[in-house]
């Protein structure tokens, strides 16, 4: 069963949008999608403190979460840190931390999206907190051949960065197991409390993005230069030279492909490969003489760079489906893309540079095309793949909801407004379920709400589904008096959420329901709750997935009362006669999240059955 939506984006702002886009790739987007029929938010979210004995007190935590749960947020998504929780060896998982955590939100009613952290905490842009990868695994591999230096990116600056565990390591069975190991303990540590989750986000690098450490200010980066290519270490140009080696069939192969002579495979390098570190930018001339775009050698040392990035994040996403088995199996997983943003526009010296040393786009591809995901094809592909392939909900998360396109060339070249409307608009010709959050702390400035204007403007022209605030603290806000970044945005939020219908887990319904006859959402089919007796109108549902033997879909009641009367219809008609299938719902009874089964009985269920 295919189920997938295409439709393009209107909205004051993204014309501008548009008209940016134009002049800078001369390629337009498809209008037709209309806000107006778009539906309410699933979650309003918060992102707890990286580090709350570090950051707060555990005392000043719960008085946020209680402002969080006025202001209307309904989920809060916490860091579980692997270097925190296995510091101490191999199979010794101490939860206490995460215990408590996870006590002080369930005691709230607030639901909770546990990110699988298996980067270091500390590094990122507003980071407070040094939480490396647990330090044993540097040595635990020397068995299968692994050194310390194989389980970290070395930049073509010479630096060694241990951000995350690269991808070319995650190749490796006895290392992906280690990831694994830890899902399948969490799973089983708080298996009493699956209800408490809504969505289990699994980082795939640094600051728990699907993307290289490409732009970190210790490698000596400095926005909005390009970022730099992160694949010197032995292990990394190993596979490369093995990749090129099997696509090409050969040494006189890969030589015929890239015009020119080799004499032994040791010359199949990457980019400024055969320079000793510590010489500068190794890539500077292959960047400077746009090989990366105009060469058969360059092209394909990105494409490889790409899919060696995505195959990693595919690995480790089946990984955490297999983990989380059981009654964790209904739970969607979540991932994460960045808004590299800068050095996009036609008239940067490199256009989309900085996206290509993240990894995230292909120089194979066309980057102006919808058709091609604007580079991101590969990405949005696999996505998709694991859903079709597991039966499973992946949500992806973007950032830089707040931001706007640089009004001119110069400064760094930025379009992240349209970059949000992009990634929208490939996740949804792929029926992909995306959310959005801000890519900075500090949303709104003093006397200054433009970013949450923005951020409207996303979330009123196109369909993400949930949006996250970074970050519930009580302090680093240049410019606030207070010094508070959640005190500056809480009105905004607060005036957010109502006006797009998360409601808060008081009032908002999630409703999920095992459809009754094949109702194709490419073919602009459509599921519908309609509800009387206190609550009136359509509330429109959309696919989620196949779980078990069955097909669901899954939408939001915002504001719902306490009680009302309810049925369901689709596109081509009702549940079935009048009355037959009409339900009661309480929330006193049934609580915030209820599980139906189409023109099959009335019973209200609290779990997926």
């Amino acid at each position: 069963m295919k189920n997938s939506t295409h439709a393009g984006l209107t909205g004051p702002r993204f014309l501008l949008a548009i008209v940016v886009a134009v002049c800078a790739w001369g390629f337009a987007v498809e209008p037709g999608w209309s806000a107006a029929g778009k539906a309410p938010l699933e979650t309003a979210a918060v992102m707890a403190p990286l580090d709350i004995p570090r950051q707060i007190s555990m005392e000043k935590f719960e008085q946020l979460l209680d402002e969080a749960k006025q202001t209307g947020v309904n989920t809060v998504s916490v860091d579980v840190w692997w270097g925190k929780v296995e510091k101490n060896g191999d199979q010794q998982f101490d939860w206490s931390y995460y215990d408590a955590v996870f006590q002080k939100i369930r005691d709230r009613q607030l639901k909770i999206v546990p990110i699988l952290s298996f980067h270091q905490c500390g590094g990122g842009p507003g980071d407070d907190c040094d939480i490396p990868p647990p330090p044993w695994l540097y040595a635990h591999f020397a068995t299968v051949g692994l050194t310390a230096n194989d389980l970290k990116y070395e930049s073509e600056t010479g630096r060694l960065q241990d951000d995350a565990i690269p991808p070319w390591a995650t190749a490796v069975p006895a290392v992906l197991d280690q990831f694994r190991e830890f899902m399948q303990a969490f799973a089983a540590h708080y298996a009493a409390h699956v209800g408490d989750f809504v969505e289990l986000n699994i980082s795939l690098g640094p600051t728990g993005e699907l993307r290289y450490p490409s732009y970190n200010k210790a490698d000596g980066w400095n926005y909005p230069d390009r970022g730099f290519f992160q694949a010197y270490s032995t292990l990394a140009q190993t596979q490369f030279r093995n990749w090129a080696l099997a696509r090409f069939v050969g040494l006189s192969g890969v030589a015929q492909r890239w015009e020119t002579p080799l004499a032994h495979p040791a010359e199949i390098r990457v980019p400024g490969g055969h320079l000793p570190p510590k010489t500068g930018k190794r890539a500077e001339t292959f960047v400077n003489d746009r090989d990366y775009a105009d060469k058969p050698y360059g092209r394909d040392f990105v494409d490889w760079y790409n899919e060696s990035l995505v195959e990693h994040g595919r690995r480790v996403l089946v990984a955490a489906d297999g983990a989380f088995g059981g009654t964790f199996k209904a739970i969607p997983l979540g991932m994460k893309i960045p808004g590299v943003h800068w050095q996009m526009k036609a008239c940067a010296p490199h256009p989309r540079i900085a996206e290509i040393t993240a990894g995230l786009v292909q120089t194979t591809l066309d980057l102006d095309a919808r058709a091609d995901a604007y580079g991101y094809q590969r990405i949005l592909d696999m996505i998709a793949d694991i859903k079709n392939q597991t039966g499973r909900d992946v949500i992806l998360h973007f950032t830089a909801a707040e931001m706007d396109n640089d009004p001119a060339c110069g400064d760094g070249n930025s379009m992240a407004e349209a970059l949000v409307f992009w990634i929208s608009q490939a996740a949804q010709d792929r029926n992909i379920h995306h959310k959005s959050e801000n890519a900075l702390a500090c949303v709104a400035k003093p006397g200054d709400d433009r970013n949450w204007e923005s951020i409207r403007n996303v979330f009123s022209n196109a369909p993400y589904q949930g949006f996250t605030l970074l970050r519930l603290v009580d302090h680093g806000c240049p410019g606030d008096p207070a010094g508070n970044p959640w005190g500056i945005d809480r009105a905004n939020f607060t005036s957010f959420i109502k006006d797009y219908g998360a409601g808060g887990s008081a009032t908002g319904l999630i409703v999920h329901l095992a459809e009754w006859q094949s109702c194709p959402e490419d073919q602009g089919c459509r599921y519908n709750l309609h509800g009387w007796n206190g609550l009136n109108g359509d509330f429109p549902l959309r696919y989620e997935g196949k779980f078990g033997d069955r097909h669901w879909w899954v939408g939001t009641v915002p504001n719902a009362p306490a009680q009302f009367s309810f049925t369901f219809n689709n596109t081509f008609n009702w549940e079935s006669g009048a009355g037959q299938f009409d339900r009661s719902y309480q929330r006193a009874t049934h609580g915030n999240e209820i599980f139906l089964i189409g023109r099959g009985d009335t019973k209200i269920r609290t779990q997926r059955p």
